[in-house]
């Protein structure tokens, strides 16, 4: 499939508008979830001592609130479509598109660790492929699908973590 390497996957083009969303949704937990079980023995700080932090700190509704909520909707701005943005302005290949934006979502993770760093860049690559997928629709389908499938994900890991 093409969709992570060029954005393009023409029978998820047929696929309901949610049903991509949860596509990308578990594309990214799976990616997180094998990247976390690779890592898992190098015992590696991460996320997970940082969101327990923060619920001390600020409290559960506080924390979720922030990672399942503000989080997503804001990271899709500048974690997926600037960097595509800036790399398409740059004439770069899709492929150099998705791994822009990989790359600068794993960085925007820096505060959470080095576990996360290494995780981030994995669900970054879904969320720009899904980006870069509905893109060819329109900005604010990119945006919504992409969005609600990073709310969903890190809904999830916050539910499990």
């Amino acid at each position: 499939m093409t969709l992570f390497r060029d954005g393009q996957c023409e029978p998820l083009k047929r696929w309901p508008e949610i049903y991509q969303i949860v596509g990308f949704a578990f594309c990214a937990l799976f990616i997180n979830l094998v990247v976390g079980l690779l890592i898992a023995p190098l015992d590696l700080y991460g996320a997970q001592e940082i969101k327990q932090q923060m619920i001390e700190n600020r409290g559960l509704f506080f924390t979720f609130f922030l990672i399942v909520i503000v989080a997503p909707f804001t990271e899709t701005i500048y974690g997926q479509w600037l960097p595509l943005f800036v790399a398409r302005i740059a004439k770069r290949t899709p492929f150099m598109q998705l791994l822009w934006a990989a790359c600068w979502f794993s960085i925007l993770h820096i505060p959470d660790g080095f576990s996360a760093i290494l995780q981030n860049f994995g669900v970054g690559w879904v969320l720009a492929g899904s980006f870069l997928f509905c893109r060819y629709d329109s900005w604010l389908k990119s945006y919504r699908v992409t969005s609600i499938a990073h709310a969903i994900h890190n809904l999830t890991v916050f539910m499990i973590s």
